[in-house]
């Protein structure tokens, strides 16, 4: 097919005044846009994806942790062992969590980080800190689930295929 391509390109000017040829061609292309396009699909990999999700949790848990422990100390001197319990976890117990564990648990640090921003202050926690936790949980957000999706597409292009090429 490319090099059928090729040639309607190379010779648009001879065909390009002939209307049902410039209709077919037309649909030519379309079919050979929609095969590249599930090709492209088929070929995404899922290489450095435990990588980078590594990478990304390290860097969520690594601040969230931060961010608690100066909540606990907040909470140790306001005496509020609710605030206190519930950004009460460990290192072992953020980062060997399943990936919606942690993320649910660094999202409640981070609410709390909000509520008590102010008493934070003092504790060298400041509201570009607690801002960053935001985005390496939406960041982290992003990793989560998507071999699994990359999967799944390629599966569907490949289907694709099959009609693109018998249509």
């Amino acid at each position: 097919y490319l090099l059928v391509k090729t040639l309607l390109n190379t010779f648009n000017a001879v065909w390009a005044g002939i209307p049902g040829f410039v209709l077919a061609a037309g649909e030519f292309f379309g079919k050979i846009g929609e095969i590249d396009s599930a090709v492209q699909v088929q070929e995404t990999s899922v290489k450095g994806y435990t990588q980078n999700k590594k990478k990304a949790k390290g860097k969520m848990v690594g601040k969230a942790l931060k961010i608690a422990g100066a909540l606990k100390k907040n909470a140790t001197e306001i005496d509020d062992s609710a605030l206190f319990e519930d950004v009460n976890f460990t290192e072992s117990g953020l980062l060997y969590a399943t990936d919606t564990l942690v993320r649910e648990r660094c999202l409640k640090i981070h609410a709390k980080a909000m509520l008590h921003a102010a008493a934070l202050v003092p504790e060298g926690i400041l509201a570009t800190d607690i801002t960053e936790l935001g985005t390496l949980i939406a960041a982290y957000e992003t990793i989560i689930g998507s071999p699994s999706q990359i999967r799944a597409d390629k599966k569907v292009a490949t289907a694709n295929l099959k009609v693109f090429i018998k249509l």
